[in-house]
């Protein structure tokens, strides 16, 4: 889409930006909050798996981030894995859904 300016890093592995809402249902529940914002928890539809949602506004600082917590878990048991990236707009902001694995 147009509003995914050229100027942001590219991800190198397929992200979304179709509504998040298609695949996933949203609750209010705060499973925390850090410096980027609230990790609120939903579920993935298809499989009813509860997952954990963290919104970050789309910056390249931001998307190094995600890359690098995507590089970091490729195959380590012991960091919380990384399910789905979304590339959308929230309150006319670019943002990143980053839809994460859930343990209690």
């Amino acid at each position: 889409p147009a509003y995914i300016s050229e100027k942001y890093r590219q991800f190198p592995f397929p992200t979304r930006r179709n509504d998040i809402t298609d695949e996933y249902d949203l609750s209010g529940e705060l499973l925390g909050a850090g410096m980027n914002g609230a990790v609120l928890a939903c579920w993935h539809r298809a499989t009813n798996r509860k997952c954990a949602l963290k919104v970050i506004k789309d910056s390249n600082r931001a998307r190094c981030e995600v890359i690098l917590h995507k590089k970091a878990c490729e195959g380590c048991d012991h960091i919380v894995q990384i399910l789905d990236v979304y590339e959308n707009m929230f309150e006319s902001k670019r943002c990143l859904y980053v839809i994460m694995e859930w343990h209690v």
